[in-house]
């Protein structure tokens, strides 16, 4: 491990710690806030409306933002609903029937696909400006009036089931299935957006529950329509409420989701696998939810690029210098309940898979001692602004930045205020933090061994 300077493990109160570190009223003032204005309107039913005018767009997205994923999925033997919704609403109306559908939005020139995670639903559409006034009755219409038959419901749950099939045909989905599973107790994040196996085997038999899932759920107060690009806004909210407006009113019933007792010690598993591959070796860490207060979430969210990403000292020792890891890749995932933080090591030299495991967990045991460079953290503060203003000059990226804050903390504000977050952390705040939550109490380890008996997906 390089060695950087150390600061006291009582950093928040040490006077060597004061003397080290420049207090955080003489750094420069941060950037902070959401890089182009937008207006929010909310309709009578409940339906949100974020319109984002991007100057010298050429283009705009329209997402629909659904605040359902897999972390809804509370009932027994009835998990991976949000996924399978992302399937069936490209099943057509009466109106748009699905070829229909496909055909108008080719025709115009559209750019049409949907994504599910743990938390959220989204369906994004990226078009020229003159089909503004086409997509959104289209969206209106699916929306409101999705139609499919039971068999239509059949075709699509064997699609779903191809598509686990084919993920479970690559260790990743199973790591990633055994890692969950360790994890967590009882939280609905214990199983993947895909869903467990098993429910997804006997999806075919639960049309009915299907159908009580998008009542549930797929509601205007449960939506967010954001409009990013090339979009005056009333002009589009004068679109939307023409479409949309008679859209029934009907508020969302939030899942009783069960949160799990604080992980008393490590948790370790090992899982086999037949077919030929690298190991891995994967290291995770609970973490607070995006909204917790204090600092230690932001804080965190700089410390997994600072200890374990591509321009970490770790990643040019493991990788680049000694080879022992083809790939070292770290996730601090931005989700709405309590969730991990992830690192993963794809390893090159089998021989060396202790080693490697113990040199990541050392970074973190490191950094809660205190040992940081404060210079560092700068760095990777600088790093985090330029990364989102790159990302940020694409129409898709600033709506798939908002659908993440009304997933996570239920608003489009939160987009605005998390770069100032991360902009105020502290080195003394990244050491409290790692003190807090880098810890062995809260590990979990899992790593994929080749040639064993080949592991079954979907623990429950």
């Amino acid at each position: 491990m390089t060695q950087v300077p150390r600061i006291g493990a009582l950093i928040m109160a040490s006077a060597l710690a004061l003397l080290i570190l420049p207090p955080a009223e003489a750094r420069a003032a941060e950037p902070s806030g959401f890089p182009f204005p937008f207006s929010e309107t909310r309709l009578d039913t409940g339906l949100r409306l974020v319109v984002v005018p991007m100057k010298g767009a050429e283009v705009l997205t329209i997402a629909t933002v659904v605040r359902v994923g897999s972390r809804d999925e509370t009932e027994k033997g009835l998990s991976g609903y949000a996924h399978l919704f992302e399937h069936m609403m490209f099943r057509g109306t009466t109106r748009y029937p699905e070829q229909v559908y496909n055909d108008v939005l080719k025709r115009l020139g559209a750019d049409s696909n949907a994504f599910t995670d743990d938390d959220l639903t989204v369906y994004h559409i990226t078009i020229p400006p003159s089909a503004l006034a086409q997509v959104v009755e289209m969206e209106a219409d699916r929306f409101q009036h999705l139609a499919f038959s039971e068999a239509d419901y059949r075709k699509e749950t064997g699609a779903v089931l191809g598509e686990y099939n084919k993920s479970a045909s690559s260790p990743e989905l199973i790591v990633e299935e055994q890692l969950r599973d360790a994890a967590f107790d009882r939280h609905t994040y214990k199983h993947s957006t895909l869903g467990f196996k098993a429910d997804v085997l006997d999806m075919p038999n639960h049309v009915d529950h299907a159908r009580a899932f998008f009542a549930k759920h797929y509601v205007p107060g449960n939506c967010t329509i954001v409009v990013a690009g090339a979009a005056e806004p009333k002009a589009v909210e004068a679109l939307v409420r023409q479409h949309f407006g008679a859209w029934r009113k009907d508020r969302p019933r939030q899942p009783e989701v069960i949160r799990d007792a604080p992980q008393a010690s490590e948790r370790r598993r090992v899982v086999p696998w037949t077919s030929k591959t690298l190991p891995r070796v994967v290291v995770a860490w609970h973490i607070p939810e995006m909204t917790a207060p204090g600092a230690d979430r932001a804080a965190l969210a700089l410390v997994a690029p600072m200890l374990w990403g591509p321009a970490s000292p770790l990643y040019k020792r493991l990788v680049l210098e000694q080879a022992w890891v083809e790939t070292l890749s770290v996730d601090a995932l931005e989700r709405r309940d309590p969730s991990l933080l992830i690192v993963t090591a794809t390893v090159k030299n089998a021989a060396k898979i202790a080693e490697i495991e113990r040199a990541i967990i050392a970074e973190a045991d490191a950094l809660a001692s205190g040992r940081l460079d404060p210079v560092w953290l700068t760095d990777v503060q600088g790093s985090a602004r330029a990364t989102k203003s790159l990302v940020l000059a694409e129409t898709s990226a600033v709506a798939f930045d908002l659908a993440k804050a009304i997933a996570v903390a239920g608003n489009v504000s939160f987009a605005a205020e998390w770069p100032a977050k991360l902009a105020a952390v502290t080195p003394q705040d990244a050491v409290a933090a790692a003190m807090r939550h880098l810890v062995a109490s809260r590990r979990v380890v899992v790593r994929l061994a080749p040639n064993g008996p080949k592991a079954q997906g979907g623990g429950k």
